[in-house]
């Protein structure tokens, strides 16, 4: 079976724009990306390195702010 190498091969082999999130424990749930002030949906949460990432092929164009909102863990009221 070559599917999951295969796919494996293929995701790792795009190019990807990292943003690493500054608070430890983000709630993947609550995180929210911007791009240009219009919510993104191209995105995924990497837990293991605490960051965003973004495929470059969906990459903002040049100019246009990104803005990454969350909750974490250690931040959280009582």
């Amino acid at each position: 079976d070559w599917g999951q190498q295969l796919q494996s091969m293929a995701f790792n082999s795009v190019p990807l724009l990292s943003y690493a999130l500054s608070d430890a424990g983000a709630i993947e749930e609550t995180i929210e990306v911007k791009i240009g002030g219009q919510v993104s949906n191209v995105w995924w949460y990497n837990a293991e390195n605490n960051e965003v990432n973004i495929n470059s092929a969906d990459a903002p164009a040049d100019g246009e702010i990104i803005e990454i909102t969350y909750a974490a863990l250690d931040c959280q009221e009582e």
